[in-house]
């Protein structure tokens, strides 16, 4: 009989994907940042010789690598059995243990710095997972996870889409849970590293604005919005807007690390946190040494693309390349598409063309969608090489873009740069080499260059 404890479980899970060898299944379970249950190497290996003794899989020999013998194991009727039943009865939580909220519970009993440093190591720890996660999330979302595809060549595939949700809804809440716990963490900072004599709210009387020794140099704290959201949010969220509202120019001086920090009433981990979300945004760069400081960022570059002109928070040339290289992918993307297509996929390049056909009155809004669909025709690719680089290019050159404005000509071109999408899904649709390659020149439209390199959308 088995335990309730989950590891047998999560083996026999996995097994019912695929046979796999006690080496693969461990290293498989050491990987737990692409995964939900971690476990050594010793106890996989003591866990399946307890499965194989209690009849629920059954271990063959087969020849391995270097011609080595190796054992491989198989879930018997038995097991699958097993873990149809674990997965349908509900069990009670686990015991809680967390080492970090022990510990964070005990936090007055050291300085307050020490304490700050164990939570910038939890705080770099869950943001990892975040992306690690959201990694592995969006890979099961394009059902491209090697356990994934053995366990969909199974399954009917007209429930493979929801198979594979069903997956990345367990991710998308490792997620928000690792999020949540980055935010609370965050808030830690603040409350160990507030002045005893301060406002701990953050809520004293704001400052006229900005000052003449620079945008952020007031003797009063700012106050924070009344939302949910981070305290490094917030402060992001009040820069963000001098910045975009143009209360402050390209250039101007914001003043110090320290200077913010007394400005906004929050502590050094929570400010690096607001630098880092404003960097990110393009919105702002540090400069070191003396005169220093926060600085905002100079006018993003503009490059034209056909019809629309965006604006940057990067270097226009490397966007530039960026996209001449994705569109010189194009054409074997598209061609493995249409080798890989079927009829469930081109349903889904279709909605999102529909998609777009609903965004004349929105620029910005018809790119994302745009580039929405090529991501999915690139996720159509078996080729994982070709596919990885695509889609990393198209995501380049998404997180440059700042802002998107279209030029007097849009609203009469927009249409035919829709049908050209059209088509293309057509073509890939039919089945036809040849038609595709038409269809993805054709998508390349012809654009005044101006000032501006013009780009294939």
């Amino acid at each position: 009989m088995l335990s309730r404890m989950s590891l047998p479980h999560a083996l026999l899970g996995v097994l019912d994907a695929r046979p796999m060898n006690g080496y693969a299944l461990a290293q498989f379970f050491a990987g737990a940042q692409n995964w939900i249950w971690a476990a050594p190497q010793s106890q996989v290996y003591g866990a399946l010789k307890k499965l194989e003794s209690d009849g629920l899989i059954v271990g063959t020999e087969a020849e391995g690598q270097n011609g080595l013998t190796t054992t491989v194991y198989s879930l018997t009727p038995e097991g699958r059995t097993a873990l149809v039943e674990w997965i349908s009865t509900p069990h009670p939580p686990a015991p809680t243990r967390d080492a970090f909220g022990l510990q964070a519970l005990h936090f007055d009993s050291i300085d307050p710095q020490a304490a700050i440093a164990v939570v910038d190591a939890y705080v770099a720890h869950q943001r990892k997972l975040v992306e690690e996660w959201s990694q592995h999330r969006d890979a099961l979302a394009a059902m491209d996870t090697p356990l994934l595809r053995e366990r969909l060549k199974d399954r009917d595939p007209a429930e493979h889409e929801r198979i594979a949700r069903l997956k990345t809804h367990v991710f998308d809440g490792q997620i928000a849970q690792a999020q949540a716990r980055l935010d609370w963490a965050l808030r830690a900072v603040e409350l160990l590293g507030d002045d005893p004599h301060a406002n701990r709210a953050g809520r004293a009387e704001a400052a006229d604005g900005p000052t003449p020794g620079g945008a952020a140099t007031g003797h009063r704290r700012t106050e924070l919005p009344n939302e949910r959201m981070s305290r490094a949010q917030a402060v992001a969220h009040l820069l963000s807007d001098l910045i975009v509202s143009k209360q402050v120019s390209p250039g101007e001086r914001l003043g110090t690390k320290e200077e913010l920090r007394q400005r906004y009433g929050v502590a050094v981990g929570t400010l690096n946190e607001t630098i880092r979300l404003l960097e990110t945004r393009g919105l702002i760069e540090t400069r070191p040494g003396p005169g220093g400081g926060i600085f905002v960022a100079a006018q993003p570059a503009h490059i034209r693309l056909s019809h629309l002109i965006l604006g940057l928070g990067a270097d226009a040339l490397s966007v530039v390349d960026t996209l001449e290289i994705r569109n010189a992918l194009e054409t074997p993307i598209a061609l493995s598409a249409m080798r890989n297509a079927r009829s469930r996929n081109i349903a889904r390049l279709e909605k999102l063309v529909a998609a777009m056909g609903e965004c004349a009155d929105n620029p910005a809004e018809y790119l994302r969608r745009n580039w929405d669909l090529h991501q999915a025709i690139a996720e159509l690719s078996t080729n994982r090489l070709l596919r990885t680089i695509y889609i990393s290019l198209l995501g380049a050159a998404r997180e440059a873009v700042r802002e998107v404005v279209p030029d007097d000509e849009f609203r009469e071109s927009w249409q035919r740069n829709l049908q050209s999408h059209i088509d293309l899904v057509a073509a890939i649709a039919s089945g036809d080499p040849h038609r595709v390659v038409q269809a993805v020149e054709a998508h390349t439209p012809v654009s005044m260059s101006l000032s501006e390199p013009a780009l294939a959308w």
